[in-house]
C-alpha cells in the first residue's frame, strides 16, 4: 500500500477489526497449535510442529502488512451524492443495456476492492 492510500471509513473499520482479531484470537490459536504439536515429541522430525511454525510466520507477516496499511491509510469521505458525478466512495447502479441486468457497486480504495461484495477499486490499473 502506498503512503496515504485512500480508504473508506468502513474499510478502515474492517482493517482495524481484522488486525485486532489476528493479534488476539489468531495469535492465541496459533500458540495453542504450536504447544500441542510440541507435545508430540522430537521437534526435528515433527512435521505438525514445523507446519505450525510456518503458519505462524505467515500470520505474523499478515499482521505486519495490516499494521502498515493502517499506518498509511487516509480516510476519504464521499462527497454528497450527485447524479452527474461518480467519485470515490460513491455507490452506483449499472445496467447492462443488452441484458437489462443491473448491478450495484461502491467505489473504494484498491485494498478494499472485493467484486463479490460489490466493491470496485476507484484506482485505475496501469
Amino acid at each position: 500500500m502506498s503512503a496515504g492510500e485512500a480508504i473508506t471509513a468502513e474499510g478502515l473499520d474492517a482493517l482495524k477489526a481484522e488486525l485486532e482479531r489476528l493479534e488476539g484470537e489468531g495469535r492465541r490459536a496459533m500458540a495453542q497449535r504450536i504447544s500441542a504439536a510440541r507435545e508430540h515429541g522430537d521437534l526435528k522430525e515433527n512435521a505438525e510442529y514445523h507446519a505450525a511454525k510456518e503458519d505462524q510466520a505467515h500470520l505474523e507477516t499478515r499482521i505486519a502488512r495490516l499494521a502498515e496499511r493502517l499506518r498509511n491509510a487516509r480516510v476519504v469521505e464521499a462527497p454528497a451524492p450527485d447524479a452527474d458525478t461518480v467519485h470515490f466512495g460513491a455507490t452506483v447502479h449499472v445496467v447492462d443495456e443488452t441484458t437489462g441486468r443491473g448491478q450495484t457497486f461502491t467505489l473504494v480504495g484498491p485494498t478494499e476492492a472485493d467484486l463479490k461484495a460489490g466493491k470496485l477499486s476507484a484506482t485505475m490499473a496501469e
